[in-house]
């Protein structure tokens, strides 16, 4: 995982200030050290002294993210994977960083942050999961039924980001081809992130 983590780092800047990393990776593990004594059921995997190393080595990138981009969204074998794997990460860190003042600190490339309201994230994402006749469902424009509760409906402080963020990550691992899916326990690891 972190090697694979380092290849997207190398691949897609000129170079990575790394200097955070400790300090994020500590930040991720206190957190989530913080939600599991509060209750909230979180993958055992996010404990292991070996994810914390995977924080700190895979800086910028979630080891989640990188999880998701190699089981799930990476597609087809040889240098074609690898060249439509890196597409596929420069869009979303475009689309992270053009929605930053929205996002707010945003440490490390997360799962929620592949952006499924923009066009070319969401063809190739959907033609790599071959879920294309889900896209109608993504459709920003799309209305459901009247009186549905949307974000600018609900009542402050519902959380409707990290609902939506943890329907996005479960949409991304969603089996079309036999793969298990993910556990409430597993999104937690992958949308969680220190305030």
């Amino acid at each position: 995982m972190n090697e694979r983590a380092a290849v997207l780092g190398r691949r897609l800047f000129d170079s990575v200030d790394s200097s955070a990393a400790a300090d994020v990776a500590w930040g991720y593990m206190t957190y989530y050290e913080e939600q599991r004594q509060a209750g909230v059921s979180i993958d055992n995997r996010a404990f292991d002294p070996m994810y914390e190393q995977q924080l700190r080595a895979g800086y910028l990138f979630h080891p989640e993210f990188v999880r998701l981009l190699s089981e799930r969204l990476a597609g087809h074998s040889g240098s074609r994977r690898h060249a439509g794997a890196l597409r596929l990460v420069a869009r979303t860190l475009r689309a992270t960083w053009e929605r930053r003042a929205q996002l707010g600190p945003t440490p490390l490339l997360q799962p929620q942050h592949v952006d499924l309201r923009r066009g070319e994230l969401r063809d190739e994402v959907l033609g790599r999961l071959g879920r294309t006749a889900f896209e109608r469902g993504l459709d920003p424009t799309w209305r459901g039924r009247r009186g549905a509760r949307t974000p600018a409906t609900s009542k402050p402080g519902w959380p409707w980001p990290a609902a939506s963020e943890a329907a996005l990550v479960t949409f991304l691992h969603s089996p079309p081809d036999g793969s298990r899916g993910v556990t409430p326990s597993e999104v937690a690891p992958a949308i969680g992130r220190p305030p």
